[in-house]
């Protein structure tokens, strides 16, 4: 059965840019969408070399020679070729004497490739810093008061008579180092919220900011239940907002604004200290960053607001319930 030309032209304008070439590497067909794709007309073409109708950069144009020179007579896929700012991906047939080449524009998935892996070499960059971290106050402050109680120690043994105080100082170290420990696995995970609730565990985070003589001035009105997960994010949010005002923002006085409307949690922390210039310090800070981050991945919304001299305000809105990312 003959095919009807008219109907082979509806597969081929129907199907991604596509042309064939000869050994001599000039071209014998174009479909309509090579011609759409890169804004050219098939009369204009046929017969001159695609090389002249797409310069492509040198390793490119060396991979396709590369691909088009193999033998066999079977098709050779996955490679690509840049254009005009464009990535295209490639695959070469045979057609008869001739070969063809279909084409499909992946900008978008590389693009949205690099932009995974950036994510990932994010997160581990993250979560290297967040071991250093850690491991930094295992020695400084756990590995040292335990040392310091084992000198105690030894020097009891070595003369109980004589260093019975020594005795009771190991003990009162083991106690620090303790502490210490549930200082540091509690910031993994706030257990506080657990045993407090999250209005009580704000109220406990806050004392941080009157033990360091900063008039604390809290309004928290949260009447419903919120997601045990926001709860976390609200928590580690406000925990980023004082650590900051303890050690940057010389304040004297914070406000503390935290209620839930409809369907919104509306958190603002004002502070009355030195403030700085939002356009250099927004981005770098790696505290905002870190906030920046978690409210944009609870899909809500943030406003920094501040200027030296001029004291800083944080304004924030988390939906309530998350929407679902789509597959």
């Amino acid at each position: 059965m003959k095919l009807d030309p008219a109907y082979a032209e509806q597969i081929l304008s129907g199907i991604s840019p596509l042309f064939t070439i000869n050994q001599r590497q000039e071209l014998r067909f174009v479909n309509r969408p090579f011609e759409e794709e890169f804004g050219i007309k098939a009369a204009t073409v046929l017969g001159r070399r695609i090389f002249d109708i797409l310069p492509l950069p040198v390793l490119d144009r060396e991979a396709m020679l590369d691909a088009l020179q193999r033998k066999g007579g079977r098709k050779s896929v996955n490679h690509q070729f840049r254009f005009r700012r464009r990535i295209y991906g490639y695959t070469v047939f045979p057609v008869g004497a001739d070969q063809g080449i279909i084409l499909k524009n992946i900008t978008d998935i590389r693009r949205l490739e690099r932009k995974v892996q950036n994510l990932h070499s994010r997160l581990l960059s993250a979560q290297e810093e967040e071991r250093q971290r850690l491991a930094a106050e295992l020695h400084d402050g756990v590995g040292q008061t335990i040392v310091a109680a084992k000198i105690n120690l030894m020097a009891y043994n070595a003369d109980r008579a004589r260093n019975e105080s020594r005795f009771t100082m190991a003990v009162e170290l083991i106690d620090r180092s303790s502490d210490e420990l549930r200082e540091i696995y509690s910031n993994l995970y706030p257990s506080v919220l657990r045993e407090l609730g999250l209005t009580s565990a704000i109220r406990a985070a806050l004392k941080a900011l009157e033990g360091a003589s900063i008039h604390v001035d809290a309004d928290i009105d949260i009447k419903r239940a919120l997601p045990e997960d926001l709860e976390v994010q609200v928590y580690r949010l406000l925990q980023e907002l004082i650590a900051n005002t303890l050690k940057h923002s010389s304040a004297t006085a914070v406000s503390v604004h935290i209620f839930q409307n409809r369907n919104l949690l509306h958190l603002q922390f004002d502070d009355n200290g030195t403030g700085f210039d939002t356009g250099r310090s927004a981005e770098s800070g790696f505290g905002l960053q870190n906030m920046r981050r978690r409210v944009a991945d609870w899909q809500g919304w943030l406003q920094l607001i501040s200027f030296p001299g001029g004291g800083s305000s944080v304004q924030i809105r988390l939906p309530v319930r998350r929407r679902t990312a789509p597959l």
